[in-house]
């Protein structure tokens, strides 16, 4: 086993082979089980991705910092963006920020897809050799601004156009929006597969499986009919499969720093 996760490589067509069936199996399963949705445990799943996405943006920003590197910051920034609306849609579905409504959950899926839209965007741009001059500031001032956006956004729930149709299907808004993180996600992932083809750099490898992971996540968003039916469930753990993947990108970079 321990070869075996030595050598993402090898690991990677078992893995999309696995998804696709997996995929087809719940897709297919969920139209004859009766799941319920159950806000506490949805809202357990994303606390604890986003606090897994948390420890993973604390190394890639502290190494970007130690080491003036633009992709370890950029790695870094993406993962804080996912770990700030993960933790916003955990506690929101706990009744933080009110009942537990509509309106409420339309607004956190409208942060979980900006969230991770913003993190695709700076995965797209993080593949990079070049060095930072200023990496501190540039971390506070993307924090601050990415906050502040997400703070105003929350305060606008009332005028959000509905990204859900009648009976909790999904609206063609909503399904461009997920498209549209699929996109970008998938246009990082190529990115990195760029950067790391021929590399033995385990770490880069282990992200990009991640980065892969998570586009299963939205892809399973995009497909889903139904909040609350096996398949949605099973969208909600590949986050944190995904974050299992980060987290030994993290362990393997530091092992090799060490």
């Amino acid at each position: 086993m321990s070869t075996f996760l030595r050598d993402p490589q090898r690991l990677m067509p078992w893995f999309i082979a696995l998804a696709v069936v997996v995929h087809i199996s719940l897709q297919i399963l969920s139209f004859g089980l009766d799941v319920s949705e159950n806000s506490i445990v949805a809202s357990l799943i994303y606390l604890v991705a986003g606090f897994l996405f948390f420890l993973v943006a604390a190394y890639w920003l502290e190494q970007g910092v130690q080491n003036a590197s633009r992709q370890y910051l950029l790695m870094g920034l993406g993962m804080t963006a996912l770990f700030v609306t993960l933790a916003l849609v955990g506690l929101g579905l706990l009744g933080t920020f009110g009942p537990v409504k509509g309106k409420l959950l339309n607004t956190g899926l409208f942060l979980l897809l900006i969230g991770a839209g913003t993190a695709g965007v700076f995965w797209i741009a993080s593949p990079s050799t070049r060095k930072l001059t200023s990496g501190k500031q540039k971390i506070v001032l993307a924090l601050v601004f990415f906050i502040l956006f997400v703070s105003g956004l929350s305060a606008l729930q009332n005028v959000l156009p509905n990204l859900y149709a009648g009976y909790g299907l999904p609206s063609l808004l909503r399904q461009q929006l997920v498209t549209i993180v699929l996109i970008l996600f998938t246009l990082g992932a190529v990115r990195f597969a760029l950067s790391e083809w021929g590399k033995e750099t385990f770490s880069g490898q282990w992200f990009l499986i991640g980065i892969m992971m998570i586009s299963l996540t939205f892809l399973n968003l995009l497909l889903s009919t139904m909040p609350g039916d096996i398949y949605s469930w099973a969208g909600r753990l590949l986050l944190i499969l995904s974050a299992g993947a980060f987290i030994q990108s993290v362990w393997w970079h530091d092992r090799a720093v060490v």
